[in-house]
């Protein structure tokens, strides 16, 4: 019984407010929508090949609560560089719903300080031909 007095309670709410009603529920599906987009840009672990060195293995969320392996190898690994210096509310949110790293025609979002040396960032990325120490 106390449950249909909360739901009455509720929809007369709605009703007094009106159109208006619509703005919370948009803005909650609007926060749901990029944090469901975040989560799909995260890349969580990457993996290098201890014999080669040339190839990779991304570990990625397939969906919300599964992973997926992505394997890839030097040239498929590419970064999509935007200035650090951004002052425009619209380029950094255009850099958190796109990402700054394509692996095999898939967009993740990285910091570069999650690299172990940004000497493993540029070789994984191809950007230099002098491998790593290991």
């Amino acid at each position: 019984m106390d449950r249909f007095r909360m739901v009455r309670r509720l929809s007369s709410d709605i009703e007094e407010i009106g159109i208006y009603a619509i703005i919370p529920g948009t803005a909650l599906l609007i926060v749901v929508a990029v944090l469901l987009r975040l989560h799909q840009l995260r890349l969580m672990r990457i993996y290098q090949d201890r014999v080669t060195g040339e190839t990779y293995i991304a570990i990625c969320s397939k969906n919300v609560v599964r992973k997926r392996q992505i394997p890839f190898d030097r040239s498929c690994a590419s970064a999509c560089y935007f200035s650090y210096e951004q002052t425009y509310l619209s380029d950094l949110l255009v850099q958190l719903l796109i990402g700054n790293m394509q692996i095999r025609k898939r967009r993740f979002f990285v910091s570069d300080d999650a690299f172990r040396g940004n000497n493993y960032r540029t070789f994984m990325l191809n950007e230099t031909s002098t491998p790593p120490r290991l």
